[in-house]
């Protein structure tokens, strides 16, 4: 069976994406902005269609504190207290 001479090429119909697309500027205002609003990176990525660790970079890169749990500061809190009052 002989080789090719250049790999075949799939899915040609999609337009190549860069590994390292970089986010517009005015969707990086917005994200901020959001992230200001409320700190969780999780509803914020979902709201934008990026990865969690994206929107957390440029909320970082903004001068953004998030705390050490990637769970929302408002959920745990309501876990907290939940185990507070049943306790195993």
């Amino acid at each position: 069976m002989p080789l090719r001479k250049t790999a075949k090429k799939r899915n040609t119909d999609k337009p190549e994406r860069s590994q390292f697309a970089r986010v517009p500027r005015n969707t990086r205002a917005k994200i901020i902005a959001a992230l200001e609003v409320d700190p969780d990176t999780v509803r914020v990525a979902r709201k934008f269609g990026l990865k969690r660790v994206t929107v957390w970079h440029i909320g970082r890169a903004a001068g953004i504190r998030f705390s050490g749990r990637r769970i929302a500061t408002d959920k745990r809190a309501k876990i907290v207290a939940a185990l507070k009052i049943v306790r195993n």
